[in-house]
């Protein structure tokens, strides 16, 4: 497989389709031996300004045969990938993705059970002294406690008040050096992007190899080499 092909998440179908003499099946394995190397690689230490919050996926089994086979890996019919959930509001159907990052280019993310994980996961992983941004979650406040840094609450607003959307404000310019949340939320919106957008949805059990491909194209200089040679390494 051309390693060319995993700087732009080019589908496997597109792969086999531009003729290297590979099956379908091959290329998904490979890929999957380059992603699962990359995976691992988290930042170990955030430090400075590191914003932190969580999104979601919907838990897929995309791929899994066991329905057609009389053994379904849920307790659940199967169903199209675009139906999505069934229950409204965050529930067992949803797959929280812990993400933080500092302002020197660290990015640490991590697939958690439950929220209820976001203070262990975080444990070692923010440096002392640095100044933790997030939407004020109790597990933040303790991690960063906990870690001897500063955490800074930032108050995001859901809804736009009637009077706003009869009268819009004069647009503010942004002080500089107000701390926010934007670089992590642009952060989910990329990866939203590339695994519901750009792959069409991957099973919950592949969802940590995406992710890790994504950290890796952010690398400057980023090639397919680099995925080859770390999982050679």
């Amino acid at each position: 497989m051309p390693l060319s092909y995993m700087t732009d998440h080019r589908s496997v179908r597109k792969i086999v389709e531009a003729g290297i003499g590979v099956n379908h099946t091959t290329v998904w394995r490979w890929r999957h031996r380059f992603l699962k190397a990359a995976a691992q690689d988290n930042t170990a230490t955030l430090s400075g300004v590191i914003e932190a919050d969580e999104t979601f996926f919907v838990r897929s089994c995309k791929g899994h045969r066991g329905w057609v086979k009389g053994r379904p890996p849920e307790p659940r019919a199967a169903r199209p990938r675009a139906w999505g959930t069934t229950k409204r509001g965050l529930s067992d159907e949803q797959v929280p993705v812990l993400t933080a990052l500092d302002n020197a280019g660290g990015v640490y993310e991590a697939i958690l059970p439950s929220l209820t994980a976001i203070e262990t996961t975080l444990d070692g992983r923010i440096a002392p002294g640095s100044v933790v941004c997030s939407d004020g979650t109790a597990a933040y406040v303790k991690a960063a406690v906990k870690a001897g840094a500063e955490h800074r609450r930032v108050v995001v607003p859901t809804t736009t008040p009637v009077t706003v959307k009869v009268a819009p404000l004069p647009t503010k310019r942004r002080q500089k050096g107000r701390l926010g949340l934007g670089r992590v939320n642009a952060h989910h919106g990329q990866i939203k992007a590339l695994v519901n957008g750009r792959c069409r949805g991957v099973a919950t059990r592949y969802l940590g190899n995406y992710l890790g491909w994504h950290r890796a194209m952010l690398h400057e200089g980023f090639t397919g080499k680099a995925l080859l040679d770390r999982a050679l390494a």
